[in-house]
């Protein structure tokens, strides 16, 4: 009633206009058809089980964009003004607005680094990440392990295609063109897991296979809905591809309780289905305990902060780089678990023209790698370091990995909580050792799931939790003591 009493206010007021002979025949109409075409919002929904999706659409003139069986839902464009009319339908549980999602790299406003603010280019190829996380001292490359990693794609340029493993490319936005990485982002992301070449940019899993999960359009823009579905092409081909880790260098723009989002719903769904789910924390210089953003704050996952190794090569001299996000989310979930290099890090760029290299012509070297800062960074180091444990012992659970990754964390210089660096060497160690894996401190997990997780639907292969085994707990990681476990 409201909407429309406003449509009848607004043509009387074009008339009255029109008899003073204010604005233009053109105007009227422009503006009448303003409201002719009410404005639409794209929603993610949570459905009964069993109830339909059209019918549901069609009684408030939805248009339906994708079903999302991981929830048991899908997503749609719905006019704004139906948005409270969804919400009763008697076949819709919840439901949620998409927002945006960025990359959790930032060369742009927000972060630059150097002298005056800027990037100063690297004199060579060198990277000390590796030897700060113990990486060389592995025989294990990640050899017959998958890693998807849902970003902005990866290059297909002939470099990047012999420097990495990229067994299937697929694009999720209708607006991209192509697979490929044309922004930037997530090439780098992927030499970081599994790049080969010179030693100085190998990266930490150079024999994992790679999934190219092209999230966003050509210009690295994505929204919740896309990364929903690209969680979603995961649940379905995991096993097709035997994917056994996602690595998300994604947030979400928006915060909020991972109880009411769909986005936590889908990465607990593949985290208790057998998939180690790997999320970077996010970058802020100015408000770094910011850290309640999707799927970073979800407690079932691994979130990854970023380190400086300061040129020193080891985890103990290493420092919390400033701009990393960390702390306590609402629900009282510390987060970061983990933590990672991620200051001044040298990777593939797509190619010499990806957006990225245009905007930051500064931080590109030799036209094949970029230099770039981020938990973004850091986050595919934690993904490409379970690659090597998964080598070590393929039947391995995500609870397992958490728990070993968590065992076997270094302290870096004036930390103050718990998130250590990771140490890829004693990690490979305790996985390869049953004694030291069935001794690994067992937790009792007390978090409640997303909502969107309770009525979901979806099937849970239980057989790959052991929770008997592990379970994880609420209680603060600094009343554990990890050194007495590692020492015993």
């Amino acid at each position: 009633m409201k909407h429309r009493r406003k449509v009848i206010a607004s043509i009387g007021c074009l008339l009255l206009a029109t008899l003073i002979g204010a604005p233009k025949l053109s105007n009227m109409i422009t503006s009448e058809s303003q409201y002719s075409k009410p404005k639409t919002v794209e929603v993610i929904v949570q459905k009964l089980p069993g109830s339909p999706t059209v019918a549901l659409l069609q009684s408030v003139g939805g248009t339906l964009v994708a079903e999302t069986p991981i929830i048991n839902g899908f997503v749609a464009k719905v006019p704004t003004d139906s948005l409270m009319k969804l919400g009763q339908q008697e076949g819709v549980l919840r439901y949620s607005i998409s927002h945006s999602v960025k990359m959790t790299e930032d060369l742009g406003e927000t972060l630059k680094i150097g002298e005056k603010n800027l990037f100063t280019r690297p004199a060579k190829l060198e990277n000390d990440y590796r030897e700060i996380v113990e990486a060389d001292d592995v025989r294990e490359k990640g050899k017959g392990v998958t890693i998807a990693v849902l970003d902005s794609g990866v290059g297909s340029d002939s470099f990047s295609k012999s420097s990495l493993n990229v067994v299937r490319s697929i694009a999720i936005n209708p607006k991209a063109t192509t697979p490929d990485d044309l922004y930037g982002h997530g090439t780098h992301v992927a030499g970081i897991i599994n790049g080969k070449g010179m030693n100085e940019v190998t990266g930490i899993a150079p024999e994992a296979n790679l999934i190219n999960v092209k999230l966003g359009d050509d210009q690295g823009n994505l929204s919740e809905i896309d990364l929903l579905l690209g969680l979603q092409w995961v649940y379905v081909h995991k096993d097709d591809y035997n994917i056994k880790v996602v690595n998300l260098s994604v947030s979400s723009s928006t915060a909020g309780s991972y109880i009411d989002s769909p986005l936590s719903a889908a990465v607990e769904q593949l985290w208790l289905n057998g998939i180690t789910v790997v999320a970077a924390a996010g970058n802020d210089r100015i408000n770094p305990t910011d850290i309640d953003y999707a799927p970073a704050n979800d407690p079932y996952i691994i979130t990854v902060g970023a380190i400086d190794g300061k040129g020193q090569e080891t985890a103990r001299e290493s420092e919390l780089a400033q701009w990393s996000k960390h702390g306590f989310t609402a629900q009282g979930v510390l987060k970061p678990e983990v933590t990672a290099p991620g200051t001044d890090i040298i990777s593939l760029v797509s190619k010499s023209d990806a957006i990225l290299a245009i905007e930051h012509p500064e931080a590109v070297i030799n036209k094949n790698y970029l230099q770039m800062s981020g938990t973004s960074m850091a986050a595919p180091m934690v993904s490409g370091t379970i690659a090597l444990m998964l080598e070590a012992n393929p039947v391995l659970t995500p609870n397992q990995i958490k728990s070993i990754l968590l065992a076997t964390d270094v302290p870096y210089k004036n930390m103050t909580d718990t998130a250590g660096v990771i140490n890829a060497k004693k990690a490979v160690e305790i996985a390869k050792d049953d004694k030291k894996l069935a001794e690994l401190p067992q937790y009792n997990n007390s978090w409640p799931m997303s909502s969107y997780m309770v009525d979901s639907g979806s099937a849970i292969d239980w057989t790959k939790l052991s929770w008997t085994k592990l379970s994880w707990t609420k209680l603060s990681w600094t009343k554990l003591s990890w050194t007495e476990f590692w020492n015993s």
